[in-house]
């Protein structure tokens, strides 16, 4: 067996191996222990879980505020601002600008971050996502087909 401590930046996570099974629960301390037998291979997992394959668009977002969403005459918990848009990914591609504001994604009004990441996350390999974006107060449709290939592995084939 071996044991390995966390570091402060990592999530207090227990895991303990118990006859095949693993446990996983949170820990109410700092500096906890990880357990794991030595075929456990850990630091692979969390590199794993952290880099796999996701279909993105190349965009960051945040919420607007009331005096926006009072302005653009919208429900401000059913928007998603477009804060950033990364050259070269299919967003940018599809020609989405920074400040346009998601209204709806494939026909679903509701276009919170969460359900706009959802969709995005959901959608097949190739297949297009439908954004309605409000650009200088006009709505607009966008469409854009999500990518699991980063653009300079895209580049670089």
């Amino acid at each position: 067996m071996n044991i390995t401590r966390l570091g402060a930046s990592h999530p207090r996570l227990v895991r303990i191996a118990f006859a095949g099974a693993l446990l996983v629960g949170a820990a109410a301390m700092s500096g906890c222990i990880i357990v794991h037998d030595d075929h456990d291979d850990w630091e692979s997992y969390r590199y794993y879980e952290a880099h796999r394959a996701r279909p993105r668009i190349g965009v960051s977002v945040d919420t607007i505020g009331p005096a926006m969403a009072s302005q653009l005459n919208v429900d401000r918990n059913r928007v998603t601002m477009i804060d950033s848009v990364y050259p070269g990914w299919p967003a940018a591609e599809a020609g989405m600008k920074r400040y346009d504001v998601i209204t709806s994604v494939n026909g679903n009004d509701n276009a919170s971050p969460d359900v706009v990441f959802a969709t995005i996350r959901n959608s097949a390999p190739g297949e297009e996502v439908t954004f309605r974006v409000l650009r200088n107060g006009e709505p607009i449709d966008v469409r854009i087909a999500p990518t699991t290939v980063p653009p300079i592995q895209r580049d670089y084939k």
